[in-house]
């Protein structure tokens, strides 16, 4: 795991990247606080954990794009991790998973069709909240997506 040092600088230049310097303090909290949760430990330990893995696949004319946060080789399949910053409470997160879950099935539809592979779990880290938790079966997920893709274009 990095260093303070590094921590608070790289806190220090992705606050000014942002334009919010004034919330380094913060950046760094959470930088903290996203490198102590379960899944940061789960893609240490794996064999193979990627960041900002990118994704496309096309459906009925439609492209469908987007970068997925971190997904981990694991012996089970693959995991998809969404980090998420911004402040959600606790009681919260079962409805922000539920709006999250369109998005969470891109992800798997995606992954699934550029590495021929399943997805076992998918994982968003409520950085602020100390909280991870999936927004369903990666297989539901992806359907739930497809129907949702299906209905839009028709």
């Amino acid at each position: 795991a990095p260093d303070d040092v590094t921590i608070d600088a790289f806190s220090r230049a992705q606050a000014v990247a942002e334009a919010v310097p004034e919330r380094e303090a913060e950046v760094a909290r959470l930088v903290r606080a996203a490198l102590a949760s379960e899944a940061a430990s789960r893609a240490r330990t794996a064999q193979r954990a990627l960041r900002e893995v990118p994704f496309a696949w096309q459906m009925d004319g439609t492209t469908i794009e987007g970068f997925i946060d971190m997904v981990i080789d694991t012996p089970e399949g693959i995991e998809i991790v969404d980090w998420k910053t911004d402040r959600v409470p606790p009681d919260e997160i079962p409805s922000r998973l539920d709006s999250y879950r369109l998005q969470a099935g891109l992800y798997v539809l995606g992954v699934e069709r550029a590495t021929h592979r399943k997805v076992h779990r998918v994982t968003y880290v409520f950085v602020s909240a100390g909280r991870e938790a999936s927004p369903g079966d990666p297989a539901e997920l992806a359907a739930y997506s497809l129907e949702q893709i299906r209905a839009r274009a028709h």
